[in-house]
């Protein structure tokens, strides 16, 4: 008799805060969306995004670009054909651009996310070509000393700038953990790093990352994700 008490009380006080908690749960998730539906507007009025076709064309013409000024670049400095140089620096650049968008986008997908495949390949459009736009400012300095010192270094600073830009706008618009955005924004360097070993293997006759390059990752990235 005692414990039916017992157990009717506890459905007598779960009966009184469920409403309470539920109107709790209620207002934190109103609030959430909220917010993220203020990012969205300002995202909005920040970049006025195409369609998502016309960001695909526009990550291909500046992966494109790109390879071409720097095997150019590299061709008169020496280092190879340009052609060679030019498909070594495609597949560098188009593998972050389109596999590590994909990767991106699989992490941080969420049905009902602002988010979605169109807003995630504007982020990686802005975010790659302020990596590219600092790798070409490289070379552009190796073409000027011709050497092979600056672009290498450049293109560190560059994946830098690229989580930087990618990060904040990540988790401005994702609903995840930080720690899952986090995860999200390295897909397309660990793709990038991925290509550049397979490149590597091939005797390429691109900059490939310097000995402690590892270790520089290890410590910018974290302190740029906090």
């Amino acid at each position: 008799m005692i414990s039916n008490a017992i157990k009717a009380f506890g459905k007598f006080d779960k009966a009184i805060e469920t409403p309470r908690d539920s109107q709790s749960a209620g207002e934190k998730t109103v609030g959430e969306k909220a917010k993220v539906k203020e990012t969205v507007r300002l995202y909005s009025r920040l970049w006025k995004l195409p369609s998502f076709r016309g960001i695909v064309g526009r990550l291909i013409l500046y992966v494109a670009m790109s390879s071409l000024i720097l095997s150019v670049d590299g061709h008169i400095i020496g280092r190879g054909e340009w052609w060679i140089l030019f498909i070594q620096y495609l597949l560098e650049f188009a593998t972050p651009a389109i596999l590590g968008t994909l990767l991106l986008f699989a992490v941080v997908r969420e049905r009902g996310s602002p988010l979605d495949l169109r807003r995630t390949s504007g982020v990686m459009q802005y975010a790659l070509m302020t990596w590219l736009a600092v790798t070409v400012i490289g070379s552009i300095l190796d073409l000027a000393t011709h050497g092979i010192y600056f672009e290498v270094r450049m293109m560190l600073i560059g994946v830098d700038a690229y989580f930087l830009s990618a990060s904040f706008l990540v988790t401005a618009l994702s609903r995840y953990h930080p720690i899952r955005n986090f995860i999200a924004t390295l897909m397309p360097i660990l793709s990038w790093l991925g290509i550049l070993w397979v490149i590597t293997g091939m005797g390429p006759s691109i900059p490939t990352l310097p000995e402690n390059g590892w270790l520089y990752f290890l410590i910018t990235l974290p302190i740029i994700a906090l």
